[in-house]
């Protein structure tokens, strides 16, 4: 699934923003010479607009949590007025939260480890599912 979403980025990032990365990326990506996942080629468009590493964050953090809220709204009585206040609240705490990862080492980020891949695939190829990849 990130591979796909990934290529989906560069490829909606490369008509809007034109930069040369972007397009050298793209080409890697359809010539199977990288696997052109989600999160580097998020990086890819985050280097292609200069943007420092605490905005960078943010970008990346608001996604999550806008991706989980809608999820929330599909699966829980909750309503789009309760999930922009848990939004807001999210992103109250997001320069303490870039403060504490920033400040950490390789070491501290074993919990980080690209499994996402591994459950999607395992999920995509799952007989009953919630939602539709």
């Amino acid at each position: 699934m990130t591979v796909r979403t990934g290529k989906k980025l560069a490829e909606i990032a490369l008509r809007v923003v034109k930069a040369p990365l972007l397009d050298e990326w793209l080409e890697q990506i359809k010539s199977r010479t990288a696997r052109g996942t989600y999160p580097v080629c998020l990086a890819a468009l985050f280097a292609s607009l200069s943007l420092d590493a605490r905005t960078a964050f943010v970008v990346h953090q608001n996604g999550i949590a806008t991706a989980m809220l809608g999820a929330a709204l599909r699966l829980m009585k909750v309503s789009h007025l309760e999930t922009q206040a848990i939004l807001y609240e999210i992103n109250a705490s997001m320069d303490d939260a870039y403060r504490q990862a920033a400040g950490m080492r390789l070491e501290d980020m074993s919990g980080f480890a690209p499994l996402i891949d591994i459950f999607s695939a395992v999920h995509a190829k799952s007989h009953v599912r919630l939602f539709m990849n």
